[in-house]
């Protein structure tokens, strides 16, 4: 449909950055980025146009490239929150670490209900040591990427800031296999707060594995 489009509006800036938006989205950076050049060489003051650049340099691992981008899209848009959040996972990249918390930061400041930026904040606490910090902001991956997998339950959720002691605690994996054959062994640390009872549910495949180990 849009090479059908294109070949009748070679030159609209629509359909170009349509089709490059299209390749991104199914992981086919390179491509993408072709269109979005040609887009900027269209319009060249277009700021999403730079930021969808961004994007598909920064999936290629060409983080300057990227920032080259991002800073031209932050020229040309400097309120707009949501660049400077996409700026900073490109510093973040490159290990230049105190600049990528100033774009978080500054994309919190512009635009507070942005909650991708606390995550990504989140992940660098996390990645500098900063437990603290950096596991009280993980909770906004309920606003950001993990949103689908909210799940609803009637009691309060347990963030660790009050006892358990005689009480059921209920733990579900919420992400990856990965991540919760890494992280589950620390469940057993709860038996130290004395809760009544300890109800850990899992996926079928690691029913075995998990009951033989805790």
């Amino acid at each position: 449909m849009f090479k059908s489009a294109l070949e009748l509006a070679p030159r609209n800036l629509q359909i170009l950055n349509a089709i490059g938006v299209n390749l991104l989205e199914i992981g086919e950076a390179k491509n993408a980025l072709e269109y979005f050049t040609q887009c900027i060489k269209i319009d060249k003051d277009n700021a999403i146009l730079y930021n969808n650049a961004g994007l598909a340099a920064y999936r290629m691992n060409r983080f300057d490239e990227s920032i080259d981008y991002f800073n031209l899209c932050i020229k040309n848009a400097p309120t707009t929150g949501y660049f400077y959040s996409n700026r900073g996972l490109s510093f973040q990249a490159l290990k230049k670490l105190n600049l990528a918390m100033e774009d978080f930061n500054k994309c919190i400041s512009l635009d507070p209900k942005y909650p991708e930026s606390y995550w990504n904040k989140s992940l660098l606490h996390l990645f500098q040591g900063n437990y603290k910090d950096g596991w009280e902001l993980y909770e906004y991956r309920w606003q950001s990427f993990a949103k689908e997998w909210v799940r609803d339950y009637p009691k309060k959720l347990w963030l660790g800031n009050e006892s358990i002691e005689n009480k059921v605690i209920f733990i579900y994996p919420e992400q990856g296999h990965g991540d919760f054959i890494q992280c589950y062994r620390y469940i057993a640390l709860l038996k130290d707060l004395h809760p009544k009872k300890i109800i850990l549910e899992v996926t079928e495949p690691f029913y075995k594995l998990i009951t033989l180990r805790i």
